[in-house]
């Protein structure tokens, strides 16, 4: 219907909405919502699309991670999503309230063949090992890829190769990826077992980096021991925590400690862990993680719970701080020799999110109440913190 002229002069003027108010407000909302934004106009999709928005979002998002425990979102590798083939991989993200009730998280499928090995800042990174055989050498390859399930780009870096002698496995090679501070950029590290390779004087391991966006990967300073193989494998891979990957290695005096990698220096530190914390009891291995950016360990204490350390200041060895003393109930005390501190998250109301042999207990210290999600079967062992973001993987 047309307008009387008179009357299109009585209308108010359209209200402008000023860009900051407007980048303020998109901060505030998640990436899938951003993602369809873009489309709304030329200008918003520039707001999305600059570089200083993604870090701000990224900032805010993490924040949101530490303050609020509804707002935490777990990703892991699933090789059987309901009644699919099981040669079909996905990569599964769900809500912590999610794990508790019948709704399904979010599947992306990905390519068969390729294991996580770490997720940071909403990338997360698969590696692909590929042999080849025969009678006087065995060849190894890998390649690496970085991929933002949400927005659904991803990057390939070019193979990693060396040769060992025939028929001889991996079993000592690691990898981490985390976000060097220094030089604002991901880097993936592989820690390589060169004591079988083919050298006359092999050296114990080789270690490699790949930046993302390069064209190769580039040799650095030999890892101080090779990380310790605990059950299960994957959890060798470096913990990233302060733009540092960390590894915990048994040394030849069977004590435990920690390796870190700074990935700006490129540089080593050895870390000793808390005394009670530093040799195996009764076959129960300490093992390693991250508490809101802070290194911790988790100790089984036999049959009777199990007790967390939380490194406050990042390399002072006096800072490591007893955070919680476990002690469960009888009907808890079955799962105690499987508890991973692989996704270990503590929120404000005293609750922590443990992982058992097939189980996700939502656990209270202070009222020592627990809820168990029967889920974890469903998804896979290892399981991550994850951010959504914007962030490319180029």
């Amino acid at each position: 219907m047309k307008i009387p002229v008179g009357e299109a002069e009585l209308l108010p003027p359209p209200i402008l909405i000023p860009d900051e108010l407007i980048r303020e407000i998109l901060l505030l909302l998640p990436v899938k919502s951003l993602m369809r934004f873009r489309f709304v106009c030329k200008s918003w999709n520039l707001i999305i699309s600059n570089p200083q928005f993604v870090k701000r979002h990224l900032r805010c998002s993490l924040d949101n991670n530490i303050r609020d425990f509804a707002h935490i979102q777990l990703l892991s590798e699933s090789y059987n999503a309901g009644n699919e083939s099981l040669d079909q991989s996905y990569v599964s993200i769900y809500s912590i309230p999610l794990l508790f009730s019948s709704q399904k998280g979010n599947l992306y499928p990905i390519e068969s063949g390729y294991n996580l090995i770490g997720v940071c800042n909403g990338l997360v990174s698969f590696a692909k090992r590929r042999y080849f055989y025969s009678e006087n050498v065995s060849s190894y390859s890998c390649w690496v890829r970085l991929w933002n399930p949400i927005t659904g780009l991803w990057s390939m870096s070019p193979p990693l190769t060396f040769s060992r002698q025939p028929f001889e496995d991996n079993s000592d090679d690691s990898f981490g990826f985390g976000y060097d501070c220094m030089n604002e950029t991901y880097k993936m590290v592989a820690i390589m077992d060169m004591r079988n390779s083919l050298e006359e004087e092999p050296e114990k391991n080789v270690v490699k980096i790949y930046d993302m966006g390069s064209t190769c990967w580039r040799r650095i300073q030999s890892f101080p021991d090779l990380p310790n193989r605990v059950w299960p494998s994957a959890m060798s891979n470096g913990v990233y925590a302060s733009g540092a990957l960390n590894w915990l290695i048994l040394t030849k005096t069977k004590t435990f400690i920690v390796v870190s990698l700074n990935l700006g220096r490129e540089e080593y530190l050895q870390l000793s862990l808390p005394p009670s914390s530093q040799h195996a009891k009764d076959r129960c291995f300490p093992l390693l993680d991250v508490l809101k950016d802070s290194l911790c360990i988790l100790q089984n204490d036999g049959e009777k719970g199990f007790v967390v350390w939380q490194m406050k200041e990042f390399g002072a060895q006096a800072s490591w701080t007893k955070l919680f003393n476990f002690r469960f109930e009888r009907n808890l005390a079955h799962m105690i020799p499987y508890f991973s501190p692989m996704q270990f998250i503590l929120s404000e109301i005293n609750e922590v999110l443990l992982m058992s042999y097939n189980e996700l207990v939502l656990y209270n210290h202070r009222d020592n109440t627990f809820k168990v999600s029967h889920r974890a079967s469903q998804y896979a062992w290892i399981v991550h913190n994850y951010i959504g973001s914007l962030v490319s993987p180029y």
